[in-house]
């Protein structure tokens, strides 16, 4: 039978029996019916196993969080003021937190081939994902207002999908941790850890660690069952502290995994050598974390991505810059891990603000098969050239470079690159100029000035192999301090050599989108109408 959300008012004097999942005919009646009291008492009795195991006292909850953090307190002077549907019976709150929790989830085509993959066409888990109508963020505030709700709550597994901690914050209650992990039975299930600022630390490193060890203690035997396991914390102490919890584990359900911190505080290895994610695919991780962790979870013979159902992996590699750059991983050592993904998988790889120890210059490249898109961010002097000139990727297909520095010539592969906010006009042009793709875009770099326009432009006569990006056809720029003239003659120049090449080794500028761009007269607007085939200018705003 079913309700609106408006009519639940209707239904407060109905008897309701969630063991047997039906509803009776509304009546004016005691809060049990007399046919469904055994079933009501055998649902309390449930709940109440449930609970003794899961919960523990306010003052428990009090002296692990510490007096500054905020609490739920009890006072029997104020009984009187309680709301009535405080005291309603279990059976009528569980069908109020029912119709308070329900809506229509929009289950993704990606999603569903996973659990396709995973289960099988037609299999009971993607008929619950197709008609899920459960929000799982809302019976979760619904458990923080009293123990009793928690309680109730814990009656249906199916509110307990979900558990979203802030470590520093008042959602971080022991009593609410525990019984997520026993009410949340066989469901498989996401966890989700972190601070409430990643700018700065409001716990001491000592204290980070204790809680993520008690969050790990109740989450250790239920490994198995989770789809998602997000920590983010601020010392890497803690990443490295708690690793030993994941050691040995079977996660054969894990889909995406974040183990980030902001503070390098601890250089050492992961203490985990043996862990199973068959079906892992995004990482999001430190550097040297994550060469460990390709280490114990993958092998060369059975590389990552041969067996299971999943050919797309998404690899954030994240902050990792110790105060001894040589415990750093070793270049060569990091694109191994990489190398431990299958080459028929497509693997989207970013690279965010590391360091690599530096390593002899003359090594072998690693061919990367598998890769398909790369983000870099932040890295600088010799370790960006050493990055780029240690692997060959013949299927990437994207290149994003953001905030970095070049010291030396690299190069860049994949028909498609981006370069945002690099400063230095030197640095832009080591980057691009022995790069053969075909699209580029330019974003809020200083650097992208009338000398790097001449720079483009310049070919030897006797030499035309000289003239850089010399395959460059789209060109987008955003928020750069060129001048309309220096573009123009950029594009009219390798306009005259095109023409001049026989054999057409080199390509022309065919198409010019600039946002945010000086100010440009009509003579250099029709030539720019007349000699690309799209063309678009808007002017930045005064």
């Amino acid at each position: 039978m079913e309700l609106k959300l408006d009519e639940v008012k209707l239904w407060l004097g109905t008897g309701v029996c969630d063991c047997e999942s039906r509803i009776e005919t509304p009546r004016q009646a005691p809060s049990h019916s007399r046919a469904m009291r055994p079933a009501c008492i055998t649902a309390h009795q449930h709940c109440q196993s449930l609970a003794s195991s899961a919960t523990v006292d306010s003052d428990s909850d009090n002296n692990f969080m510490g007096s500054s953090e905020p609490v739920i307190m009890r006072d029997a002077g104020i009984q009187e003021a309680i709301p009535p549907i405080m005291l309603l019976p279990a059976e009528i709150l569980l069908m109020i937190f029912y119709w308070a929790s329900r809506c229509q989830l929009q289950v993704s085509a990606v999603d569903l081939m996973t659990i396709q993959a995973r289960h099988g066409s037609g299999s009971r888990e993607e008929e619950e994902a197709r008609n899920s109508e459960y929000t799982t963020a809302t019976s979760q505030q619904l458990a923080f207002v009293c123990s009793r709700w928690r309680d109730v709550l814990a009656m249906r597994g199916v509110f307990w999908k979900s558990l979203d901690i802030t470590i520093d914050g008042d959602t971080f209650i022991p009593s609410i941790i525990k019984t997520f992990f026993v009410a949340s039975r066989t469901n498989e299930i996401q966890v989700s850890v972190a601070p409430r600022d990643l700018t700065s630390p409001s716990l001491t490193p000592a204290e980070e660690h204790e809680r993520l060890a008690f969050i790990m203690r109740h989450m250790e035997p239920h490994l198995e069952r989770l789809s998602r396991l997000s920590i983010n914390t601020f010392y890497r102490s803690t990443i490295v502290n708690i690793s030993s919890f994941f050691d040995g584990a079977a996660m054969p359900n894990l889909s995406e995994l974040h183990l980030v911190s902001q503070d390098t505080d601890d250089d050492a290895h992961l203490k985990c050598t043996a862990l199973h994610f068959p079906l892992i695919q995004t990482l999001h991780i430190d550097a040297k974390s994550f060469v460990d962790l390709m280490k114990a979870g993958v092998t060369p013979s059975e590389p990552l991505g041969l067996f299971g159902p999943v050919d797309n992996f998404s690899f954030s590699i994240t902050k990792f810059r110790p105060n001894n750059p040589s415990s750093a991983p070793g270049i060569a050592e990091f694109f191994g891990a990489l190398q431990l993904v299958d080459n028929d998988c497509v693997l989207y790889l970013k690279v965010l603000n590391v360091t690599l120890a530096s390593e002899d210059p003359s090594h072998q490249r690693l061919l990367l098969d598998s890769l398909y898109s790369l983000e870099v961010y932040d890295l600088e002097g010799p370790d960006f050239a050493a990055f780029f000139d240690s692997f060959e990727a013949h299927s990437l297909e994207s290149a994003v470079v953001a905030r970095c520095k070049a010291e030396e010539r690299v190069t860049i592969s994949g028909p498609y690159l981006q370069v945002i906010g690099v400063d230095s006009s030197c640095s832009l042009l080591r980057m691009v100029q022995d790069w053969y793709g075909v699209e580029l875009s330019i974003e809020e770099c200083q650097g992208f000035d009338d000398w790097f326009l001449g720079s483009l432009a310049f070919c030897s006569e006797e030499k035309l192999s000289r003239l850089p990006c010399p395959e460059l056809v789209y060109l987008a720029l955003i928020g750069c301090t060129f001048s309309a003239s220096a573009l123009q003659r950029l594009c009219e120049m390798r306009l005259q050599v095109w023409r001049k090449n026989t054999n057409k080794s080199h390509n022309r500028i065919r198409s010019i989108s600039v946002r945010g761009g000086p100010k440009l007269d009509e003579s250099l607007r029709r030539w720019f109408e007349i000699n690309m085939d799209t063309f678009q200018w808007e002017e930045k705003e005064m």
